[in-house]
């Protein structure tokens, strides 16, 4: 009986420094990815002036204004209402002013050369380990909210 008390109390154990390490891990990973800092991010895009972006395959970058993310902010039409929006600041180089450019459905790093798919935000080619800083997009009546 005392065996089994014993491999019991052993187990528990060992699931919680398990559960702490995958934390632990976890939190890691989160920090190494994000390497863009946080800045407020709140950017109201009309739909009919930038009409480009009801077009499936097309992308805009915006920057220059407040609240536009830390390098401009990137959005892109993935299909009929369907939009995501990025940092405009390739994570790898974590540069304001190193901003990518665009080319469709994707954007290049002019430092490190990287090419990243914006509809994931995943690095496709070049050295970048890390995703693109990925922002909340809201449709509502004609118009896009960039927010954080």
């Amino acid at each position: 009986m005392e065996l089994l008390k014993g491999i019991k109390k052993s187990l528990k154990q060992a699931v919680w420094i398990n559960c702490c390490f995958l934390l632990l891990f976890i939190s890691c990973v989160d920090t190494a990815s994000s390497r863009i800092p946080y800045v407020v991010t709140d950017k109201y895009i009309n739909l009919t002036i930038d009409n480009e972006l009801l077009i499936p395959g097309n992308s805009m970058l915006f920057t220059g204004s407040s609240y536009c993310g830390y390098g401009g902010i990137i959005v892109c039409c993935i299909g009929l209402n369907e939009y995501v929006a990025f940092d405009a600041a390739c994570p790898n180089e974590a540069n304001p002013s190193v901003v990518l450019k665009l080319n469709g459905m994707t954007a290049t790093c002019p430092s490190c050369k990287t090419q990243y798919l914006l509809t994931t935000g995943t690095p496709v080619k070049g050295p970048s380990p890390y995703a693109l800083k990925a922002y909340s997009v809201l449709v509502s009546q004609g118009s896009l909210h960039i927010s954080n």
